[in-house]
């Protein structure tokens, strides 16, 4: 009968702790939605309705009295694939509610204390044995008698009825203590997040009055065709600087190299986005003469210029327009010097084998002639090709080009972690400040190699954080999907849903 209580008691122990770490992830996921698209790319309504379709779900796989390794495993499937991420439509969004679904169904036998900075984890397992209080009973010494022994057993066996009921009203207690405690301890970096995140949310909502205060004020623009005098010399300035660029002669775009003809395309691009804004620019100073008529696109224009802001005509998506009108320009410049250098590498038998991602109009065009130009050379489909990343143990630039083929890149920051050098791996940011949360990554190699069938044993037990690279490094909280370029596996010393959970990524800068 003891045994047959203490069983009931410890299974209802588990589906209670259950049902706390259940409502423990709603509570994670709902506090996430606080910080907009720190936390998710989009806001997803979780509501009550989906913590009692959760609750149901271990309610039935309870039920079926399987082993408690095989009981989390179902568990944590239907709360990631179904419940909570059954309405996340986005790649990043889906594999942060499963790292956070991974952290938070976890058996609290096996949870250990670990430091804050572990994210979900260490909460719940601090929260848990915080909760705990020393067992106050006391053995009293001396030599028991018979009769002790005999009513000791009587009152055992009287009270092995409401054994479960106690049990339960002190874990209950203990829960309560752990909801207080989480009132006060519960931080950004226990959310997955990182510790700047409120400070960022400060900034976004700053940002976010000073676009609402310029919304309002181009709506009633200003019609008159009378311009400041500093309108019209700041477009002298800008027709001084296109004239300073160098001619450029564009190579021929069909050789037999489809990294030559890429780098080709390139340039072509940003050719005729430098006659545009010779166009527009011309335009623009006829317009502050009075010579032409002032439409909606040269009053938008006009106001850009105006503010030292680049027109949004001229952007490509990852080129960052935080610079003002000239310091844009004069990254044009540079981007067209280097590609016009690297195009007539072949012309003077000086191959090019390092390049920077941020040079490029569409860089995802790089990767693919990188694979298409191996698969020319070594007579294969493209299709049988992948791309293996090796990361050098430096930043500097080789002397010479890679021996097995392939290209180096440079250029790539670590955004939300930083890069320790000593140990080859990313780590946690050393300091609070937003600034310091770009850490330069040294050169990567990018070899195309035959794509093999990698068991589970050959594949190396190190961890490592697949970590996508952007170009669009002037807003690091709407990085999209589409928009990654390509994905670098970074060893690490903590658990990969560590890095999902704090959205750690790369970008593309000069």
């Amino acid at each position: 009968m003891e045994k047959t209580h203490q069983h009931v008691a410890s299974g209802q122990k588990a589906i209670n702790e259950l049902v706390f770490s259940v409502a423990f992830l709603h509570t994670i996921l709902s506090q996430r939605r606080l910080y907009h698209h720190l936390g998710f790319r989009q806001d997803y309504k979780w509501s009550q309705v989906d913590l009692v379709s959760a609750l149901r779900v271990i309610q039935n796989i309870y039920d079926r009295k399987t082993e408690t390794s095989v009981m989390l495993r179902d568990i944590r499937y239907l709360l990631t694939h179904a419940v909570y991420g059954g309405c996340v439509d986005c790649e990043q969004d889906f594999d942060i509610v499963q790292a956070l679904v991974d952290n938070c169904i976890v058996s609290w036998m096996d949870s250990k204390m670990m430091p804050p900075s572990m994210g979900i984890p260490s909460l719940l397992a601090s929260l848990s044995q915080g909760g705990q209080r020393p067992n106050t009973s006391h053995s009293h010494g001396g030599r028991r008698s018979r009769s002790d022994s005999r009513s000791r057993s009587d009152s055992r066996s009287r009270s092995d009825s409401s054994m479960t009921g106690r049990s339960s009203a002190s874990q209950a207690r203990r829960f309560q203590r752990m909801f207080d405690a989480m009132k006060n301890e519960v931080q950004a970096p226990h959310l997955g997040l990182m510790s700047d995140s409120p400070v960022v949310m400060e900034t976004r909502k700053s940002r976010f009055i000073s676009a609402c205060l310029h919304t309002l004020h181009t709506t009633h623009p200003n019609i008159n065709t009378v311009f400041p005098e500093s309108v019209a010399q700041q477009l002298q300035h800008l027709i001084a600087t296109i004239k300073g660029f160098p001619s450029i002669s564009l190579p021929p775009s069909d050789s037999l190299n489809h990294l030559q003809n890429y780098l080709a395309n390139e340039l072509s691009c940003y050719c005729n986005l430098l006659t545009t804004i010779q166009s527009d620019v011309g335009l623009l100073l006829q317009a502050t003469l009075g010579l032409v008529a002032l439409t909606p696109k040269i009053q938008s224009l006009l106001l850009a210029i105006s503010e030292d802001c680049v027109p949004e005509s001229w952007l490509p998506q990852h080129i960052p327009s935080f610079i003002g009108v000239q310091g844009w320009l004069m990254s044009v410049k540079h981007r067209m010097d280097v590609l016009q250098r690297w195009c007539r590498g072949e012309e003077e038998n000086q191959t090019e084998y390092c390049f920077n991602l941020a040079m490029f109009w569409n860089p995802k065009l790089f990767v693919k002639s990188l694979l298409q130009e191996h698969a020319r050379k070594e007579y294969i489909e493209v299709y049988k090709i992948s791309l293996q990343i090796q990361i050098l143990g430096t930043a500097d630039i080789p002397d010479s080009p890679p021996d097995s083929g392939g290209v180096y890149i440079t250029g790539l920051h670590l955004c939300n972690a930083d890069w320790d050098s000593h140990r080859a791996s990313i780590q946690l940011p050393k300091s609070s400040d937003n600034n310091s949360h770009h850490s330069a990554l040294p050169t990567m190699w990018l070899k195309p190699t035959v794509s093999i069938i990698t068991t589970e044993t050959e594949r190396s037990t190190h961890s490592s954080y697949t970590c996508p690279v952007y170009m669009m490094s002037s807003n690091k909280e709407r990085c999209d999907t589409d928009d990654v370029v390509l994905r670098i596996d970074l060893p690490c010393t903590l658990d990969a849903s560590t890095w999902v959970q704090k959205r750690v990524f790369a970008v593309a800068t000069l």
